[in-house]
């Protein structure tokens, strides 16, 4: 009842006992998320700047309206950021000389070679994905970029899904803030090969 004062349009119907939201709060071009279930919280939308603006103002209001019950805390703040970036080179040719070269890597596709028919010159590489080494992704604390060629928006673009999980609310939104250039370093790396 209190967003529309901060400027989130709240699509409703009222009923005799409760009120029913009809679609997702909006502000913008960002989106309202929550699931009672898992008890988390959101926002999402096409620009990361305002998004992270909307995240630290929702957690405002939220937390201005009272305390939580000291059982009440946050495991976890999660910052996920999918999108398309930009190429120098073309990033099927990237993905395929940067990790091809790898005697393991030969040995895989080597042994699939007679089993699974594909065309060109064989199976290889098509994506890299990066996460906490010997770790399993569910905690608190976690980390994952993944990152291929996006041939559907032309050769000279890549996809992008940065995951970055953590206790500590400062440390998410310092990685959301810096997104952008941690994937411009990435794919600067994967491009010098």
């Amino acid at each position: 009842e209190l967003l529309p004062h901060k400027g989130w349009v709240v699509p409703s119907k009222r009923t005799q006992d409760a009120v029913r939201l009809e679609a997702q709060p909006s502000k913008g071009g960002m989106r309202l998320t929550f699931d009672m279930g898992n008890k988390t919280l959101g926002v999402e939308g096409g620009d990361l700047a305002e998004v992270l603006t909307g995240f630290k103002d929702v957690i405002q209001f939220a937390e201005s309206l009272g305390e939580l019950p000291p059982e009440v805390k946050t495991d976890y703040v999660e910052f996920q950021y999918v999108g398309r970036i930009k190429a120098k080179r073309s990033p099927v040719e990237v993905m395929s000389s940067h990790f091809n070269d790898s005697p393991r890597v030969a040995k895989v596709t080597a042994a699939l070679k007679h089993l699974l028919p594909v065309p060109g010159e064989g199976l290889g590489l098509y994506s890299l994905r990066l996460a906490p080494r010997g770790l399993d992704p569910n905690r608190p604390e976690w980390a994952e970029i993944t990152i291929f060629p996006a041939p559907i928006y032309g050769n000279n673009q890549y996809h992008f899904d940065l995951i970055f999980r953590s206790e500590d609310r400062a440390a998410t939104e310092q990685v959301a803030e810096n997104a952008h250039d941690i994937l411009k370093a990435l794919i600067r790396e994967i491009e010098a090969g």
